[in-house]
């Protein structure tokens, strides 16, 4: 269950995290098709997290979270208009126009 973390979050993550600070992924439920990312800086570890690494930063994710996210990419886009983490997620099958929420099959739940 492999998640690639783009060269461009560890980038991001030297300007943005401090000592023993790290990205936290997740999803929860909202927007119009049903979920969402989240992301958020943390210092808690939990016993159920997931860890990626590059040696000096790390980016967590929940493992009941991992399966819906294998085989996606973490980046981080910028543009004239915003800067923000993004998920390219294989298992998204629609999505909103804003690009906030996502839909995956029911039978991936």
């Amino acid at each position: 269950m492999a998640i690639t973390v783009d060269s461009s979050v560890w980038a991001r993550l030297e300007t943005l995290l401090k000592e023993d600070e790290f990205l936290r992924v997740g999803i929860e439920s909202g927007g119009c098709y049903g979920f969402q990312y989240t992301f958020a800086v943390d210092t808690q570890r939990k016993k159920n997290d997931v860890f990626w690494s590059n040696g000096k930063l790390s980016v967590a994710i929940k493992d009941t979270f991992v399966p819906f996210l294998s085989g996606g990419t973490l980046a981080f886009e910028q543009d004239m208009m915003a800067s923000q983490f993004v998920f390219r997620n294989p298992h998204v099958t629609a999505g909103c126009g804003c690009g906030v929420s996502f839909a995956i099959p029911k039978d991936s739940l």
